[in-house]
Formats: C-alpha cells, structure tokens, sequence
C-alpha cells in the first residue's frame, strides 16, 4: 500500500511534472495531495487497500495508478470515472481548497499582435484574447482565484473590453500603475522636468519615442505625422506642442517600438547618459521599452499583493518577453508561453504552448486551476 503512517504526514515523492505529492492517512483512506510550490492543485489521489485512483484536474479523461516503486501514472483498467469524481469532491470538501493569485502579461501572452498584419488604420489595442482563454479567465474566477493583467501597455491602452473578462485588476505600464476594481490606488511618474529635457534630446537628435500614460499617451517626433497601429494617439513635433497636448507630461515610461522605425536613441551620447541614469532599459523584441529605475512588474505585483492582503505562496506569473522577468521574481510559480524569449523559459517552472494555440488555456489545465 502507499506509504504513510496513519495520522502522519509523509512525502511520497519530491518531484512529479514540477510538484510534490503528501500522503496523509484518514481511516482506510490516503488521501493524496498534488501541490505546486504551496499552492494545492484540485489534484487528488485516493488510495484504498493496495488500489490507488486518482482523478486529474488537468486529465479528466483518465483515472490512473501510481506505481510506488517507479513513480509513473499508468491508467488503471475498469475504475469508475464517476466514482472517482464523487470520491474527490466529497473529500475536498473536508479537506478545504486553495486560492491562487495569477499575474498575466498581455502581449504574447494573452493576445497574439502581429504588427506587420494590423490593417491600417485598426487600433491593435482593441484586439482580445481568443474565445478559449477568456473562457479560460472566468472558470479561473468561478473557482475563487483572483486574476490580474500585468502589462507593459499603459492604463490608457488596456481595453475595458479585456478588463471585463473577469479580471480583479490591472498592473500597467510596467509597474508604475496599479488598479483595482477600476479605481487607480497607485501611480509612478517620470519627473516632468527630466521628461521636458528628454522631448528636447529626442527632437535634436531627429528620432521618434512614444511617451506612454494612464491619460494622454503621446508620439513625439519632428517628421512623423501618425502612427498608423495607433490612429488616435496624438504626436507632438516640439516641446511647446507636447505641453499643449499633455500639460503636466505626466508620464509613465517610453519606448521605441520597430514600427517606428527610428533611430535608436542610445545612440545619441547625451541621451543614453541621462536613459542610463535614470531609466531601465528592457528589449521586448518588438520595442525598446525604458521604465523608471526600480519600476518593474515585480513591484506593481507586491503593490498588488500588500494592497489585497495576498501571500506570496500560491502566485503564478504567465509572460513571454524580458520586460516579464522581474514577474518571476516575485511569484512562486513561473509560466513561460511557447513563444517566449529563450531567457524566460530557461528561468521558467512550465513552458505551455505558443500564444497562438492558447498556451494559457493549456497551462492552467496543467496545474489544475481550472
């Protein structure tokens, strides 16, 4: 029989597919637990006498049998699927459940945008998740786990449409922004005089950055008239025209994405002197992106968690990009889409499918949240 002294709780196995599993006795019963890091799954294993059925979340197609002495799932002939699902709810709910907290990152992770197909004049901001994974979303939250976007968009270029799909929060513009229930609780901003003398040095060294806000997202550049991917957004061609359209510059962070096609600017001596002291700098693949020194998605994160009274244990953090790190720094669980950047799978506990095939939906099938 699988082991464990009645009363006692034993590790069974450290390691299965990025968990561990506890057997603890109850009568003539082992119940066994399927925990990622500390969060536990709806994964459960009962054993009775020297028969072991367990009822997979992810799998619900199959009930199996662990093989103590090789620690592999093989599937067991003849249980009774119904059985097996009455047996793990009534337990369950003796034994209570476990609440996650789920950072999502938008682009390449939630979304697929690929630019170089945005019909012209399509703002790709509008552009949702897939059926799947909004789906996805609400039986996340049916089951009493909280979920947040965690973004490096802007306030102003998340959609209400994608807020409204079930989702407690927003983390923005990589961290200088925090939202919930539709109400801004905390904010970060480039000091107005340092984003003045940066306007001054992008337009004297003839280049195009996008100032991203909550409120007035702005395109400063001597020579460009729009920006196709962002019809709305307005472009300032001097400073006294940026001050006319967002009087206090009350910015966020900047970037550069490549649809602009612009000169770098740490290429310029002056500016990348006053970026390096001031800015981080994080490639995104599609964009340069310069957040304020310390201000990352891990911060915004630990706002997020101080603020709603949130444990560390049981946090997960989904992304693709550099910009997405510093969230799998501050989570227990890290999940890498399929069309990462080799360096977040690499610090990754999962790799899930490509965005494109709803790599979300796959991983929280994989850890049991939905």
């Amino acid at each position: 029989m699988l082991g464990g002294v009645r009363g006692v709780c034993a590790m069974v196995t450290p390691n299965i597919s990025g968990g561990k599993i506890v057997c603890m006795m109850r009568g003539r019963l082992s119940i066994i637990s399927l925990y990622y890091g500390s969060f536990l799954t709806r994964t459960l294993l009962f054993c009775a006498d020297e028969l072991a059925i367990m009822v997979r979340a992810q799998e619900r197609g199959r009930i199996c049998m662990l093989d103590d002495s090789s620690a592999v799932w093989t599937p067991l002939a003849g249980a009774s699927m119904e059985a097996g699902a009455a047996l793990a709810t009534s337990t369950a709910r003796g034994l209570g459940d476990s609440s996650a907290s789920l950072f999502f990152d938008v682009d390449g992770t939630l979304v697929w945008v690929d630019p170089a197909n945005i019909p012209e004049g399509e703002d790709f901001t509008k552009i949702l998740p897939t059926s799947g994974v909004l789906d996805a979303i609400g039986r996340l939250r049916e089951r009493g786990h909280h979920a947040y976007v965690c973004t490096g968009r802007p306030l102003s270029m998340v959609s209400d449409a994608l807020v409204a799909a079930g989702f407690d929060g927003v983390i923005s513009a990589a961290g200088s922004c925090v939202s919930l229930g539709g109400e801004v609780v905390h904010e970060t901003l480039i000091d107005s005089e340092l984003a003045a003398e940066l306007i001054r040095l992008v337009l004297a060294v003839d280049t195009t950055v996008m100032f991203e806000s909550r409120e007035t997202p702005l395109v400063v550049s001597r020579t460009l008239e729009a920006v196709p991917a962002f019809p709305d957004m307005p472009v300032a061609h001097s400073l006294e025209e940026a001050l006319g359209l967002a009087p206090e510059l009350r910015f966020c962070k900047f970037t550069q994405p490549g649809m602009l096609k612009a000169p770098s600017i740490m290429g310029d001596a002056r500016l990348c002197e006053l970026v390096e002291a001031n800015f981080d700098v994080c490639d995104m693949g599609l964009a340069s992106e310069y957040s304020q020194r310390g201000v990352t998605k891990a911060s915004g994160i630990a706002k997020v968690l101080e603020l709603e009274g949130l444990e560390v244990a049981g946090t997960f953090a989904f992304g693709d990009s550099e910009n997405d790190l510093p969230m799998f720094d501050a989570v227990e669980t890290k999940v890498a889409m399929g069309n990462a950047m080799p360096v977040l799978k690499e610090r990754a506990d999962y790799v899930t499918d490509h965005v494109k095939d709803d790599g979300v939906v796959h991983a929280l099938r994989h850890f049991g949240l939905i």
